[in-house]
């Protein structure tokens, strides 16, 4: 339906320039952090620019996307041929989780290395609300994840070993924090860095949080209390047990679980019911850390995944408690890795971003020396139609 075309195919060397020189970027005023003026390997490296995650707010007329140039950028879901950025916020630092708030349409939270949570406004890109989390040494700590409270009442962000509440009545501190583990020498709990967080649709109070140890805990949001711990194991690259967790999402019914991990091929399904019972695994090529972003329809009939190979795989989730083959169909969407594919909320249409790093050893950009040499050097994000005819087609295909 539309695209971004080869607008953002640059090093990230080249788009500090462009966002230096960008009138949205001096308006702003965020604040740079030490590593981004003076430093930081990501800005003076000759790497690519890559999209690291795409989302759909909840009304579908908005898509946040988060990129290797630490840059957080908002374009309108159009139909229009070519998809153009209206706003752009630099992070100063390696962004790590990027949430539109769900209540009211046109803002969203970040999450950036060694900076204050930050809420902006998705019209203007002026920050609206700084939320700040210190250790026990006094120093500021950022989160690895960001959730928004279903209700749109609080902010959940995950730590290494704990995870706070933030009140979004007032900015500042939290309101409250909350360890998932008693100590570091305890064995009880959920242990590590606390990467993902994920809210059931049920409105039950039940969230989820992945971990970098490959343990998925399962929380009681009425008294924040650790109802069960998972454990992705197995499987991964490299012939390790663990798996660090990078995505989890619930399936609209709020019966379901899936996850996703680090170096791992498979996106598996928990029976959250039955908690201990994997119900099935589908696989994607993923050869590296890179994450790549799942979804499920609004429907409950598809879950939708990008490969590195450029591919987008869709598959069945009709007889879900049933193992059988799942894969319905996969087409080639990008000419890179696709990091992320996500389902409009309530229309027949589907967004993907690409890209991933490729580094050229002689100081400039070029394609051969990327993770895949079979693949191009493809940053963009694209709108597809999405309907069971599609589909059809392109399996009859």
């Amino acid at each position: 339906i539309a695209d971004t075309g080869n607008q953002y195919n640059f090093s990230v060397r080249e788009s500090s320039s462009k966002l230096g020189t960008c009138s949205i970027f001096q308006n702003l005023q965020v604040e740079i952090s030490d590593d981004f003026q003076s430093g930081d390997p990501s800005w003076n490296s000759i790497n690519s620019n890559f999209f690291k995650s795409l989302l759909y707010d909840a009304y579908g007329s908005s898509i946040l996307t988060t990129s290797n140039d630490n840059a957080i950028r908002v374009f309108p879901s159009t139909n229009d041929a070519t998809l153009a950025e209206k706003v752009c916020v630099k992070a100063g630092s390696s962004i790590y989780d990027a949430q539109w708030f769900p209540a009211v349409g046109g803002f969203f939270a970040f999450a950036s290395k060694r900076q204050p949570i930050k809420m902006c406004n998705a019209e203007t890109g002026e920050r609206v609300a700084k939320y700040i989390s210190i250790n026990k040494g006094d120093a500021l700590v950022s989160p690895r994840a960001l959730a928004f409270h279903c209700q749109g009442e609080s902010l959940y962000a995950a730590y290494e070993g704990s995870y706070s509440i933030f009140s979004l009545a007032r900015e500042g501190t939290a309101t409250s924090v909350h360890p998932t583990t008693p100590s570091r020498a305890s064995r009880e709990g959920q242990k590590g860095i606390l990467s993902t967080i994920s809210f059931n649709p049920d409105m039950s109070g039940l969230f989820a949080i992945g971990s970098f140890n490959g343990s998925i805990g399962l929380y009681d949001a009425n008294d924040q209390s650790l109802i069960y711990t998972l454990h992705a194991t197995g499987g991964s690259i490299g012939g390790g047990n663990s798996k660090g967790v990078t995505q989890l999402q619930f399936s609209p019914s709020g019966m379901y679980l899936m996850s996703a991990c680090r170096r791992d091929s498979q996106i598996t399904c928990w029976d959250i019911r039955n908690t201990s019972q994997i119900l099935w695994s589908v696989r994607r090529p993923l050869r590296n850390c890179q994450r790549l972003w799942f979804d499920i329809d609004p429907t409950e009939r598809f879950l939708v995944s990008g490969d590195q190979d450029g591919n987008v795989r869709v598959y069945n989730l009709l007889d879900i408690r049933e193992n059988i083959d799942r894969e319905l169909v996969q087409f080639s969407a990008h000419n890179d890795a696709v990091a992320a594919a996500r389902f409009h909320p309530y229309l027949p249409v589907m967004a993907t971003c690409s890209g991933q790093r490729h580094y050229n050893r002689s100081g400039t950009m070029d394609d051969t020396d990327s993770d895949d040499e079979s693949l191009g050097f493809d940053n963009s994000i694209r709108l597809w139609e999405f309907s069971d005819s599609k589909i059809s087609a392109s399996k009859g295909a």
